[in-house]
């Protein structure tokens, strides 16, 4: 298989299998005109991904049990929090 097809079946794959699959061999004989670069590789609808989606993430106070805030952390008082 060429490397271009083996990249074109990557990024325009419809399928985690077909993405996923890889030939024994991989050649780089006939390369081939560049293409326009997709806004996005496709990606089958069930792993779609949510253009606003945020992930909370805890800080490393609360993360270590010691609140959330400086003034709510055991064991510490302002100026030194």
């Amino acid at each position: 298989m060429e490397t271009r097809e083996l990249a074109e079946r990557v990024l325009f794959g419809r399928t985690l299998e077909e993405k996923l699959s890889h030939p024994a061999i991989v050649t780089d004989d006939r390369p081939g005109v560049a293409i326009a670069r997709p806004e996005s590789p496709h990606r089958p609808a069930a792993l779609s991904l949510a253009r606003r989606a945020r992930a909370r993430f805890p800080s490393i106070a609360q993360d270590l049990g010691l609140g959330g805030s400086p003034s709510r952390r055991r064991g510490c008082s302002p100026p030194g929090c």
